[in-house]
């Protein structure tokens, strides 16, 4: 009876050991090109932080949607804002590499299926960081409107998650549909 369960625990295992090296991976990562932390090094800093190209990315993305619908902003290191108003500060949990991993991790820890499982990694990952724009714009033009307070029953971060895994998981059903059949 156990071995016919061996596997769920096999996907289980792999699911968690691929998402916990991707995450802690960038955990270091992000720890390692930190100047304000104690394991800073300047060395990784020059030469492996995707974390603060990734962050640039984001918000020069963000900033040119704002720009293309009218409005007019201001972007600097972590910030972006709408004409000298309030906006956003994207830091580290707003990047969405937990979303990342974790969509990563589960589409590696079905079979591989070469070109498929690049594939929809990659889409996962597309899809990922366009709605993390939408939210940012979005965010962007209510807090530069005063709508700051308008949170605090709900946390936009939460209800960018929930939005992404359910998207995520109507492209994993895909994914899976997509499969070649083991019988």
């Amino acid at each position: 009876m156990i071995s016919s369960y061996r596997p769920h625990f096999f996907f289980i295992a792999k699911l968690i050991l691929f998402y916990g090296a991707f995450y802690l991976s960038i955990i270091a990562l992000i720890g390692l090109t930190s100047e304000e932390g104690s394991l800073y090094s300047p060395w990784i800093k020059d030469n492996f932080d995707i974390v603060t190209g990734f962050r640039q990315g984001l918000l020069a993305v963000s900033q040119k949607a704002l720009e293309s619908i009218g409005y007019e902003t201001n972007r600097s290191g972590y910030d972006l804002r709408i004409a000298d108003k309030s906006g956003i500060r994207l830091v580290y949990g707003c990047l969405g590499f937990e979303l990342i991993s974790g969509y990563t991790a589960l589409v590696l820890a079905y079979p591989f299926a070469g070109w498929r499982t690049i594939l929809f990694i990659a889409l996962g990952i597309v899809l990922i960081n366009v709605l993390n724009v939408v939210r940012i714009v979005a965010l962007t033009i209510l807090f530069s409107n005063g709508h700051t307070g308008d949170f605090n029953f709900l946390d936009h971060h939460d209800l960018f998650n929930i939005a992404v895994v359910i998207c995520l998981l109507v492209v994993y059903h895909f994914y899976l549909k997509r499969m070649p059949s083991s019988t």
